[in-house]
């Protein structure tokens, strides 16, 4: 059986997936870059503006110029190649390579790729074992809100995550605070309020993350794991899906607690 390459969008170039970067490409030796994933459904890119805001934010922290590109036109350009209606799209941005040899580098000008994945499993999605992690910490920095490719945390979260055959990770930070999941933001209600862990335990700025924040009223706030006992519901986001925690160490959670409903429309409306 004959298998068809996925087709990528480089530099605006609808190419084979086959073609191989350059082992020197500062992205692959020095994670020098900055990612965004997206979600694309009908030719249209969920939460766009805030995915670009954070790319520019991120780009300006990297000293990274970012192309002057129409990202949901790329985007569909790559979809129609691969016959996808909705995928899973990731936009990857690194810096050109200089004369300069080893860390440093006499440039802000950046490649991009954007390639499409389609999209798989359920949007809305159940947890019932979750522990803390036990060899990933969170330190917050200027980078720490963006997506870079220096993702080796959450690589490594991964793996225990699957070694210790667990649903979830809590991520902790320095002061053994929760700050997020594997891959996700975290949420919680307690005495019907809802809860993020700030930005200063080093945790993604994700989008979900901006637009729950926005519309509706979330208080940003430290909290061990201890400091969690007698919460009512728990949940982790990303643009791919929401994922509701059944249990909290041996406690039951509430599923369908009230401040779940309206949330779970932004993932399947």
């Amino acid at each position: 059986m004959i298998v068809k390459s996925p087709i990528i969008n480089y530099n605006g170039q609808l190419v084979k997936q086959d073609n191989r970067l350059s082992f020197y490409n500062r992205g692959f030796q020095f994670g020098d870059g900055i990612f965004e994933t997206l979600i694309a459904e009908n030719g249209k890119v969920s939460h766009l503006d805030l995915h670009l805001k954070r790319l520019k934010n991120a780009a300006e922290v990297c000293r990274l110029s970012i192309p002057k590109i129409d990202v949901e036109k790329e985007v569909q350009l790559v979809m129609e190649a691969n016959e996808l209606t909705s995928a899973r799209v990731k936009l990857i941005v690194w810096r050109v390579n200089s004369d300069i040899p080893g860390y440093g580098s006499t440039t802000q000008e950046s490649e991009y790729v954007v390639f499409v994945k389609p999209m798989t499993g359920d949007r809305v999605t159940y947890i019932t074992k979750s522990e803390a992690s036990h060899s990933v910490f969170l330190h917050p920095s200027n980078t720490s809100p963006f997506k870079t490719l220096s993702s080796l945390p959450y690589t490594l979260a991964a793996i225990e995550k699957k070694e210790r055959k667990l649903d979830e990770l809590f991520l902790l930070d320095k002061q053994m605070n929760v700050a997020e999941c594997s891959s996700s933001n975290l949420f919680w209600v307690k005495q019907d309020k809802l809860f993020t862990p700030p930005l200063a335990t080093g945790c993604i700025n994700g989008v979900m993350r901006q637009v729950i924040i926005k519309n509706f009223q979330v208080q940003e706030q430290r909290a061990t794991l201890s400091e969690l006992e007698g919460i009512q519901a728990v949940f982790c986001t990303n643009v791919a899906r929401l994922s509701i925690f059944e249990k909290f160490k041996t406690d039951r959670l509430d599923t369908d607690h009230p401040a779940l409903s309206n949330i779970k429309q932004l993932w399947v409306p």
